[in-house]
């Protein structure tokens, strides 16, 4: 008897859950599905010292609406589409990662006599970025821009990201700057929702990856790092001490390179992105200001010991010196990328 009760149990636990999941799915299966195509006409202003970047974007979203069937198709804009989409239902989305209110250039509402409704958006809006990128100017970072439904739950309200383009015909076209776009996609997501934290809200991403051009890097980094550091050794290699009239140049020379480098890092200050952490062109930078402030400090030692006429042991160290400093800048431009990429 009780093996017969507590295998009717079991059997109505079971047909509850089937029950119960049978519900939630005809409610997803009732949900309004709003296919979204977005397209990307310009992204500009990339900056990766603000964490930010622009972009022109237009964006269609579609329904079935069976309750608006008519004998033929309208198109409403300006005045009319305001009041129409007062008096219908319409999707509302947000922009997850806008930094300020998006400025819709052109919007128009097109109503086929099936009952088929496109919305269609053009819009200027800011966003933010992720500047995680470690091997800067090199590696590739990942921008997106996030689709949310505003307030209705999954129930009611799906988003699908139907279509993603960008540009008329090559990506490459749309991006403004020293940057090239490598790949893109889009994902359908769900996440709860900020308002009603208890309903989960529809979420699309359209994600494209971006690097920056090497010849703009070497141009504005390597190349004038790279003349620093070999002017820099030359001067500390053939400039001996032990002729006096090596003294300044040795040393006002060590400085004024010294300066070079600080005035060069602060024009690319705004080119440059800011974290947390050191990257490939902040080790860099360092490493070239590192090498003159050790052959400066050196210098003026060793200009010290021949004037007080220690001649055999400042140039035994003077040459000495001269090869240690070449070893030292091979091994600290070869740290910079080795710690980069850890």
């Amino acid at each position: 008897m009780k093996k017969i009760i507590s295998l009717s149990s079991l059997l109505f636990l079971f047909i509850s859950l089937c029950t119960s999941n049978e519900k939630e799915l005809q409610k997803n299966y009732n949900s309004i599905e709003i296919k979204n195509y977005l397209k990307l006409n310009e992204i500009f202003d990339v900056d990766i010292s603000k964490g930010n970047f622009k972009v022109i974007s237009e964006i269609v979203q579609t329904w079935v609406d069976k309750t608006l069937t008519a004998e033929e198709n309208r198109a409403y804009s300006k005045e009319k589409l305001n009041n129409k989409l007062s008096e219908i239902w319409h999707p509302i989305f947000i922009i997850n990662n806008q930094e300020n209110e998006r400025k819709t250039l052109a919007q128009t509402l097109v109503i086929e006599k099936n009952g088929n409704v496109k919305l269609y958006e053009k819009f200027l809006v800011t966003l933010s970025m992720d500047t995680d990128i470690k091997e800067y100017p090199f590696g590739s970072l990942d921008l997106q821009i996030g689709i949310s439904a505003f307030h209705e739950s999954i129930d009611k309200m799906i988003f699908i990201p139907e279509y993603f383009q960008i540009g008329e015909e090559e990506a490459n076209n749309a991006i403004k700057g020293n940057w090239s776009i490598i790949d893109y996609y889009s994902k359908n997501e769900t996440k709860k929702s900020f308002l009603f934290n208890k309903i989960n809200i529809s979420h699309n991403e359209f994600h494209f990856k971006i690097k920056h051009d090497f010849t703009d890097a070497l141009q504005k980094i390597f190349i004038p790092l790279l003349i620093v550091i070999l002017i820099s050794l030359l001067i500390n290699f053939f400039c001996r001490m032990k002729y006096k009239e090596n003294y300044e140049f040795n040393i006002n020379g060590q400085l004024v390179l010294l300066l070079t480098i600080v005035a060069l890092r602060f024009s690319l200050n705004e080119e440059l992105p800011k974290t947390h952490y050191l990257n490939l062109t902040d080790l860099l930078f360092l490493s070239s200001f590192i090498i003159p402030t050790i052959c400066l400090i050196g210098s003026i030692i060793i200009m010290k010991m021949y004037q007080n006429n220690h001649q055999e042991r400042a140039e035994y160290y003077e040459n000495y010196f001269a090869y240690f400093t070449i070893l030292i800048a091979i091994l600290l431009l070869s740290l910079s990328s080795l710690i980069s990429l850890i």
